[in-house]
């Protein structure tokens, strides 16, 4: 099975989701062993949309789904993309979620976003006391905190202990910093001018040094919000192989019963 036959077409650079969709729902009700093929290109994914029990109608907005591609009763099913790369357009949204599937295929295909689902900034001061730093967004990055949706999530306790930060090596900034430790949670954050912003953390131990201070360069990761790029929920036997993820930080959710997930 083709997506081109369902009308989706690499290179357009106009959206692709709803026709990927349709072939892969059809796939689903096709049963196991059906392959999903793309031609080689680019596709882009907009308006995610859930999918599988055979049902077509059911379609939820981009500010309320966490998934552009949500696949359940799977079986047997292998998405190929014969070195396409998709790229999804939401990015507090995560690419694909696996439900109750059971041997599934995420294969040959490189997964990215048309925007960065992470933030990117530097440390302008730190106030031990409000337990905070003054942060600023790098003009070049995507600026994730001027989202609304990050701020509802906030103000609705939405985090669950999941959205990060983590303080990179100022010489290298694509190591963290050693003295550090792997990531911090922060626990709110309020606008304080153009891409200024006062961030919160939940511990005073984060704000020394060794940890954050003046001049630190931060990446803050928006995953516990959003869905993870890739989740996997009460499935057995899925596969990512011969892939190519470019995306944030925390990439893989794992959980329940789903017992094995391999990824080459």
């Amino acid at each position: 099975m083709h997506v081109k036959d369902y009308g989706a077409i690499p290179d357009t650079g106009e959206p692709q989701g709803e026709n990927i969709l349709d072939a892969i729902m059809s796939a689903v009700e096709m049963g196991e062993g059906t392959r999903v093929l793309f031609d080689p290109g680019v596709y882009y994914i907009n308006a995610p949309k859930i999918i599988g029990d055979h049902n077509r109608n059911t379609v939820v907005s981009p500010d309320q789904a966490l998934y552009h591609l949500f696949i359940s009763n799977a079986h047997g099913l292998i998405i190929d993309g014969n070195g396409a790369a998709l790229i999804f357009e939401d990015y507090f949204a995560g690419a694909f979620k696996f439900d109750r599937c059971d041997g599934v295929s995420l294969i040959n295909m490189t997964i990215d976003y048309k925007e960065a689902p992470w933030t990117q900034g530097e440390v302008i001061s730190v106030d031990s006391a409000s337990m905070s730093f003054e942060y600023r967004v790098y003009n070049d990055a995507t600026d994730l905190l001027s989202d609304t949706r990050m701020v509802g999530a906030i103000n609705e306790k939405k985090f669950n202990d999941q959205v990060f930060g983590m303080v990179m090596d100022q010489n290298n900034p694509v190591l963290l910093k050693k003295s550090s430790n792997d990531y911090f949670f922060i626990s709110g954050y309020e606008k304080t001018g153009d891409r200024l912003y006062r961030v919160y953390v939940d511990d005073v131990v984060y704000l020394n040094p060794n940890f954050i201070d003046t001049g630190d360069k931060i990446t803050l990761n928006n995953r516990g919000v959003a869905g993870s790029a890739i989740d996997v929920i009460n499935s057995d036997n899925i596969y990512k192989k011969r892939d190519c993820l470019r995306v944030a930080l925390y990439r893989y959710n794992r959980r329940i019963r789903q017992r094995r997930i391999d990824c080459r």
